[in-house]
């Protein structure tokens, strides 16, 4: 009986020591806890990160130069109608169109970019994460703490603003009354950077909407000519243009299709960052602008929600002064 019991025992010390070990857990699956795959998960990302700010840099400076383009095309259509000058407008007409079109080659190179910057992070998100998990060392766990932080900020969707408290406490020391308004301060900085963002892209969208009336006035007068005798001006001569034709012409300086108007405006991300900042209507506004392909109704709500913002910066920067008054006061 005895060799039984003692059997039964061991049996069951056994199993006892070997239950925490099965227990663990193991690597997250589909990402590898290896320093060296991280690190080169994180390089590529890195490097998918330059070649596209090159491509929206080159964009930019592209952008740029179309806006020179228009800008010669505008002060063409305020000559005197000649058959030079209907020359020089088709000439600059078609160097817009073709800028035009290389912007939206531009455009969709981003579009594309942009979707494989965003695979490459989750993917570089994930294998954080699981040498997180695997214990890594003190410093190295800063690292991949200080990389993850900067990861999750980066990824769609934004970040939501958060605003400080900006009520004075009657009980509050010089001390913390000065971090409350380095809080705010700080709080300023971002809200300034959206306003600043919102009145570039009201612009820049408010501009695409002009282009669009023209292009569509264009059409309808080409339309009318179509239907129209034409009669030759005397400057033009036998190979000159028609007044409708050239009328038609100085109108339809091309849009830009897909050149960073109305593309850049996110109006998902911008109701997500701005939601404590601006009114809920507004916010709703931000969301049916992003989902429509009108630019002159993103352009209005681009522009409400920079109003709001701005009038909530006054009001923090007035908060800031009197918080930092009562500061100075205290001190005395």
């Amino acid at each position: 009986m005895r060799p039984l019991v003692l059997t039964l025992a061991l049996a069951l010390a056994t199993l006892t020591a070997s239950a925490p070990v099965s227990a663990q857990p193991g690597p997250v699956a589909g990402a590898s806890a290896s320093p060296a795959e991280t690190d080169a998960a994180l390089a590529r990302l890195a490097a998918e990160i330059r070649a596209r700010d090159a491509v929206r840099s080159q964009r930019t400076s592209l952008t740029r130069r179309y806006d020179e383009e228009l800008r010669a095309v505008d002060g063409l259509k305020k000559q005197r109608a000649s058959w030079r000058r209907d020359r020089q407008l088709r000439e600059a007409l078609a160097r817009t169109l073709d800028t035009a079109n290389v912007l939206g080659r531009l455009a969709a190179d981003l579009r594309s970019r942009d979707a494989r910057v965003a695979e490459l992070a989750t993917r570089a998100l994930r294998r954080l994460d699981a040498e997180l998990a695997s214990g890594a060392s003190a410093t190295r766990q800063r690292d991949l703490l200080g990389q993850r932080q900067r990861l999750s900020a980066s990824q769609p969707g934004g970040k939501k603003i958060v605003l400080p408290d900006a009520e004075i406490d009657p009980l509050a020391d010089p001390e913390e009354l000065e971090q409350q308004a380095h809080a705010l301060r700080q709080a300023e900085d971002e809200l300034g950077r959206q306003v600043s963002a919102l009145e570039q892209q009201a612009s820049r969208l408010r501009r695409a909407a002009e282009l669009r009336r023209q292009h569509e006035r264009a059409g309808e007068r080409g339309a009318r000519d179509d239907d129209q005798p034409r009669r030759q001006t005397g400057s033009a001569g036998a190979g000159g243009r028609s007044d409708g034709a050239g009328a038609a012409a100085a109108d339809s300086a091309p849009a830009p299709p897909g050149s960073g108007t109305a593309e850049e405006f996110q109006g998902e991300t911008a109701a997500v960052v701005l939601a404590n900042v601006v009114d809920s209507a507004t916010v709703d506004a931000l969301r049916r602008a992003g989902r429509a392909s009108d630019p002159a109704a993103k352009a209005d709500a681009a522009q409400r929600a920079r109003d709001q913002v701005a009038a909530r910066l006054r009001a923090l920067r007035d908060q800031r002064a009197a918080i930092e008054a009562r500061a100075r006061t205290l001190r005395r």
